[in-house]
């Protein structure tokens, strides 16, 4: 909850710019629903038919991702990542 914002008002610019944007969140070790709600809003800054990926979830943060349908959400891929 303390870093979400932070979270938000550091990447919503880059967001803004156009493409896909991925955050790989290897070392994020715990989301609630604070943190969910800011990748809902990162991806709603996305320009259309760009796609806000979260990479390389922990098993932990990516059961939490999966409880909450944010996998089925139109723009938001969870993934292993490219590396």
């Amino acid at each position: 909850m303390a870093s979400s914002s932070a979270l938000f008002d550091s990447v919503a610019p880059v967001a803004r710019g156009g493409g896909d944007l991925e955050l790989d969140i290897r070392q994020l070790a715990f989301t609630d629903s604070s943190g969910i709600r800011t990748f809902i809003l990162l991806a709603d800054q996305l320009r259309a038919g760009a796609s806000l990926i979260l990479a390389n979830p922990s098993a932990a943060v990516r059961n939490t991702l999966t409880l909450v349908g944010l996998g089925r959400a139109r723009n938001i891929e969870i993934t292993d990542g490219k590396g």
